[in-house]
């Protein structure tokens, strides 16, 4: 890593420190459905990791792969190499969230940006 690659991972830390969560995604382990498309088999809890959740100030919908139009609710920042991908789950305050869209660039931090799971 270079200097100013450490630099950001560390202003990355710094930021998830000033509101730190720990948090456990929920991941769905699909496997084919014998007609072409894939089906839950089970679901796997992936180890803790610290996040910082952000709400969103403003109002941005996304269209996911499968389809459907989403409200995006709060972003978590995590430090590069955080596991966590589209369609993982996680809560927070009560409520659950999903994972519709996961930015790994710049490399020194990953934002997962989420909605509220059954929300309108």
């Amino acid at each position: 890593m270079t200097m100013t690659s450490d630099l950001h991972d560390f202003q990355t830390e710094n930021f998830i420190s000033v509101d730190p969560v720990q948090m456990v995604f929920h991941r769905q382990v699909l496997v084919p459905d014998g007609a072409g498309g894939k089906r839950v088999a089970s679901h796997s809890d992936l180890l803790q990791q610290r996040v910082r959740v952000i709400g969103q100030t403003q109002v941005r919908t996304l269209v996911t792969p499968d389809g459907r139009q989403v409200t995006l609710d709060k972003v978590l920042i995590g430090t590069r190499g955080m596991d966590v991908q589209a369609g993982d789950e996680w809560e927070w305050k009560g409520d659950t969230y999903e994972v519709v869209h996961v930015q790994r660039d710049p490399g020194w931090r990953v934002l997962a940006e989420s909605t509220k799971r059954g929300a309108v």
